[in-house]
């Protein structure tokens, strides 16, 4: 993991991007390009969209890796992140409020820059927390008084035949082309 936190900062610094998806294993393609479904995407968007996800980062390890140098420019940052702090035992209220730490982080970095917090997605044996802290994210943006702090609940849209029994993220054979586009 430490390697490619590493590759995803000498990346991170290589563009700008119109759209940077900041998170872990449901967003991971290494830095690249998310592939030909987000073509149409970018050019709305203007610039490329990127997928800076490190498979098994926990809010606290993205911070770290954002404040060092692996915050990509970006005009859109998309933050999906806690699943990992769920499945570890964290409490929800613990993992809501370091997320809310981030987005804060996040804004005071790139002030000009909206934060999009995406909701968790469908956790087997896990439903309670995770809806506890998708629910109090959602109540976190809208009382923010922040017109670039933004929440979305795609990820409570996915059915929960797309995950595997054994995973917190999308079927691999979707990858986060697929989850990407659905957030789009």
């Amino acid at each position: 993991m430490r390697w490619e936190a590493g590759q995803l900062a000498r990346l991170a610094a290589l563009q700008r991007y119109s759209l940077a998806f900041l998170g872990d294993a449901g967003l991971s393609s290494g830095g690249r390009r998310l592939g030909k479904r987000l073509e149409a995407a970018e050019k709305v968007l203007g610039g490329p969209v990127g997928a800076f996800g490190v498979p098994g980062d926990t809010v606290a390890a993205l911070a770290c890796r954002l404040a060092h140098g692996g915050l990509p420019q970006a005009r859109v940052y998309c933050l999906q992140i806690g699943t990992n702090d769920v499945y570890m035992g964290d409490r929800a209220a613990t993992i809501t409020s370091q997320i809310r730490e981030l987005a804060g982080w996040l804004r005071a970095a790139a002030p000009d820059a909206h934060v999009v917090l995406l909701s968790l997605f469908y956790l087997h044996e896990q439903q309670t927390k995770r809806q506890a802290v998708n629910e109090s994210l959602r109540s976190f943006a809208a009382k923010a008084g922040d017109p670039r702090l933004h929440y979305s609940g795609a990820g409570e849209l996915l059915p929960r035949e797309l995950f595997p029994e054994t995973a917190c993220t999308p079927s691999r054979r979707l990858g986060s082309g697929f989850w990407s586009s659905c957030c789009l």
